[in-house]
This record gives C-alpha cells, sequence and structure tokens, in this order.
C-alpha cells in the first residue's frame, strides 16, 4: 500500500468541512432568492438544505467504510501510519453525526 498520507487527508477533511458549510448556505440562498415571494419560500431554502446534508452525510459514511477497510489492511501490515488514519476516522465520524 502506497499513497496514504493521512495528515494531508486530516487537514483537507477539515478545510472542506469549513468551506462546505459557507457554500451550502450561499447556495440555498440562491435558491431563496430566486423562489418568490409566498409562505413556501423557507421550506425551499430548508429543502435544499437538506438534500446537500443528505448527499455530503453519504459521502462522509462512504469514506468511514473506505478507512475501515483500509484500516484493516494497516494493522494487518503493522503500518506506523494507523494513528493518523484514526484521527482522520474520527473527524469523518463527528462531521457525520446527525446534528
Amino acid at each position: 500500500m502506497t499513497g496514504y498520507d493521512y495528515r494531508v487527508a486530516l487537514h483537507e477533511l477539515r478545510v472542506a468541512a469549513t468551506n462546505w458549510s459557507a457554500f451550502i448556505k450561499h447556495d440555498c440562498e440562491i435558491t431563496d432568492a430566486t423562489f418568490g415571494p409566498g409562505t413556501a419560500r423557507g421550506l425551499a431554502f430548508d429543502d435544499c438544505l437538506i438534500a446537500h446534508l443528505r448527499t455530503r452525510n453519504n459521502r462522509l459514511q462512504q469514506l468511514l467504510i473506505e478507512l475501515k477497510n483500509t484500516r484493516n489492511q494497516l494493522l494487518q501490515e503493522g503500518r506506523q501510519d494507523i494513528r493518523q488514519q484514526g484521527d482522520v476516522w474520527v473527524s469523518c465520524k463527528r462531521l457525520a453525526a446527525p446534528r
């Protein structure tokens, strides 16, 4: 196994989480601003937000599965970067948790 850099992965995961929140807010505000007046306007924003959250949580769940599979390989190989991989797993788990 080569090509794993869990320090970079953890950093990028944290940066992505920060930027993702800002992106979602603005993306859903587009829907809100173009929906027009009426009582469903807030619902359109909420629907947008829920769709983004589902997509992101699904991706994080996939990443957790990939990390679990990789962890088993790392353990079998006695790799030293197992702790760094665990840090990425914990961060994914926190991000995927319901809020």
